[in-house]
């Protein structure tokens, strides 16, 4: 039992007089594991994010050790690293990696498991029917216009039509509506009804936006003529081009451009081509049959002055007209950070950058919500001045510019940290040397009951970290990795407190003068406290595996007796 430990003494005697040596018995104690799953044991993680769990050792004597499977006994999967403390870590997850992960620690005294759950979500994906890359839907006065659109993701997402107006405002429509599909439908097609439609899937871990462009055609006279067309009198020789509508095409970057070239007028034997103005070569991925100009993946490169010429049988250019094309890029956003963990009063912020045609307006809403007041925006940046419990939630950073508009999605988890009157005020700084033993306690104000938690400050628990009481917790084979602030969280009926240790680790000395007795801990003594039956060093060690042995003389006719080991330092040896 653990209370035998302590030192035994042997006495011999006989006729020569006494003698004496003691040994120290060291009985280990004997703890089943505990465990506790951190950050919590459900997380859910966008699909191509990362998401770890620790799987911490709060008892167990000797330290178990833990490990990670999966329930259903499938092996984990290649993204998966096991690494040191009971951590398991997830990175850029796919979706196959969601499911239960039990974790297992062990030692002599028994076995323990916990079970952590991972949810994977996926951003919607929306595919909009007819095409909306294959160029605007081109149709006639009266005739039927059905918009389709589906959105796949995780959790399932709701699809909804708006209509674009001049500004980039919204107008709703009419759409027969349902999870992951949306249908606007135009019995009748008119002049009015001309314009762009947006469709918007949105789910838990965020939302998506596709657009398709209605271009509506007069059904008799002039309909071949387009906005985006140029027509030319091929009657006449000097082919003067007339542009119709504005000379200035805009196409957004990734689109796709189709510029005509309609000839108009009795002259034949004009062949119809198209050139840039400055004479540079065609962008790469295009395409010119019958007078029309198709740019497909258009690209920054591909901005400039394009000529549609006439030429004639002889190979004479007889005429030219020019339009010019504009490549403009909607917002595109990036978070930093995408999600965190905070904790109540702390200074917190999300910057949100956004890149694209200037001017871009950057906006910030909260998702089923307002702003808290004490929020301040500034130049995209969310920053909360001592950030309360209620505010957390998702945050979505909408930008605008004249081209189109992009929404991202910030969370923020804030974690309750009430204090009470739990802890109390102890030794808040504590000095060890390298390679040492240390225990850390939690001062609890009396009377306090609860469940005690520790963790470190901005980082996992040591491997070498077990508790050893209720309230303590003790590091072996102490390394300058381990230093820093160690927290302690009492979880009771009142609440919840907490208190601080700061460890601080130091390089023991190399050697002790000659005169000296060097402590485990480094700290140096002189020899004469070395087996004095009086502890001298902090960590104990200069009275640890004495021999004692006493010489025997005789006072007046008798044998004198060696003083016994003082039951004192016998209790202070064994704790």
């Amino acid at each position: 039992m653990v209370s035998d430990r302590g030192m035994y003494i042997c006495t011999a005697e006989n006729a020569g007089g006494v003698a004496q040596t003691s040994a120290i018995v060291e009985v280990e104690r004997r703890e089943p594991p505990a465990v506790e799953l951190y950050p919590q044991t459900k997380q859910t993680v966008v699909q191509g994010g990362s998401a770890l769990f620790q799987c911490r050792v709060t008892a167990g004597i000797p330290t178990p050790r833990a490990r990670w499977a999966r329930v259903d006994g499938r092996p984990l999967p290649n993204n998966v690293e096991e690494l040191d403390g009971g951590v398991i870590r997830f990175n850029r997850v796919t979706g196959s990696e969601q499911g239960q992960y039990v974790c297992t620690a062990e030692n002599d005294a028994g076995s323990i498991t916990g079970v952590a759950t991972l949810t994977i979500q996926s951003i919607p994906v929306v595919t909009i029917s007819p095409n909306a890359n294959s160029g605007p839907i081109r149709v006639k006065e009266g005739q039927r216009v059905r918009l389709e659109c589906r959105a796949q993701g995780d959790p399932a997402p709701s699809v909804s039509w708006r209509r674009l107006r001049t500004g980039f405002l919204f107008d709703a429509i009419d759409a027969k509506e349902t999870q992951q599909i949306a249908v606007y439908d135009i019995t009748r097609v008119t002049q009015s009804d001309e314009g762009t439609y947006s469709c918007t899937g949105r789910n838990d871990a965020g939302l998506t936006e596709e657009r398709v462009q209605i271009v509506v055609e007069a059904s008799s006279g002039r309909g071949d003529i387009e906005e985006n067309e140029i027509e030319i009198d091929g009657s006449s020789n000097t082919g003067g081009g007339n542009i119709i509508g504005d000379d200035v095409f805009r196409v957004p970057v990734g689109g796709t451009a189709e510029m005509r070239c309609v000839l108009t007028g009795s002259q034949q034997g004009i062949y119809l081509d198209w050139v840039r103005s400055d004479g540079g070569s065609l962008p790469a991925d295009k395409e010119i049959r019958d007078g029309i100009l198709y740019l497909r993946n258009v690209q920054p490169d591909a901005a400039g002055v394009y000529s549609c010429i006439g030429i004639s049988s002889q190979g004479t250019q007889i005429f030219s007209a020019d339009r010019r094309l504009e490549v403009v890029a909607p917002p595109r956003l990036r978070l930093e950070p995408q999600r965190q963990v905070v904790r109540p009063g702390d200074q917190v912020e999300i910057r949100c950058e956004a890149s694209g045609d200037q001017p871009i307006t950057i906006n910030w809403y909260k998702m089923d919500g307002v702003l808290p007041p004490a929020v301040l925006v500034n130049n995209g940046q969310l920053q909360f001045r001592g950030i309360a419990v209620s505010d957390a939630g998702r945050y979505v950073c909408a930008a605008r510019n004249s081209v189109g508009q992009a929404e991202a999605v910030a969370e923020v988890i804030v974690n309750e940290d009430r204090v009470v009157s739990g802890t109390t005020g102890g030794q808040r700084q504590t000095d060890v040397y390298i390679g040492s033993t240390v225990e850390l306690s939690c001062n609890l104000a009396a009377g306090t009951t609860g469940r005690i938690q520790w963790s470190r400050d901005r980082g996992l628990l040591p491997p070498t970290a077990f508790k050893t009481a209720e309230n303590k917790l003790e590091l072996t084979n102490v390394q300058p990795s381990d230093a820093g602030r160690y927290l302690c969280e009492v979880t009771g009926r009142q609440g919840t407190s907490s208190e601080y240790v700061l460890l601080n680790v130091k390089t023991a000395n190399a050697t002790c003068a000659h005169n000296e007795f060097q402590c485990k801990d480094g700290q140096c003594l002189k020899n004469s406290t070395r087996c004095n039956q009086k502890i001298d060093c902090k960590d104990k060690s200069d009275e640890l595996n004495c021999f004692i042995g006493y010489k025997t003389r005789k006072i007046r006719g008798s044998l004198r007796l060696p003083t016994l080991l003082r039951p004192k330092l016998v209790s202070q040896l064994k704790h």
